[in-house]
């Protein structure tokens, strides 16, 4: 004789229902922190990409500071600025002669202040 309980039969279908739910749910869920891995992983491609946009802007910005720098100093040196002196007819100071300090002190009239 065979015993079965009656029970048992509503509750496998029962059961399924819930199975099939609940991996349902496990998919919608894989799916959902897929989508944002996939967002946040293209947020920081994008900063890559971004970020090597400006080290390229900074390294052409440091070679024109150099070539400005060298121009600076090749416009400021000795034979440049003796040109310059030529062209606006300035006089060369070639002897320079300094006084000699005096120990004292000097004081200025008030008369002779503007």
């Amino acid at each position: 004789m065979t015993y079965r309980l009656i029970s048992q039969k509503g509750s496998t279908t029962k059961n399924t229902k819930g199975i099939t739910t609940l991996n349902i749910l496990i998919i919608l869920g894989f799916v959902v922190i897929l989508a944002i891995f996939l967002i946040g992983n293209e947020q920081l491609v994008a900063k890559n990409y971004q970020l090597r946009d400006y080290e390229k802007q900074l390294s052409e910005h440091q070679e024109l500071i150099g070539k400005l720098q060298i121009k600076q100093t090749e416009q400021s040196s000795l034979p440049v600025l003796e040109g310059v002196a030529k062209d606006l007819q300035l006089v060369v100071a070639d002897n320079i002669k300094y006084l000699k300090e005096i120990q004292t002190s000097v004081a200025i009239s008030p008369r002779l202040l503007p």
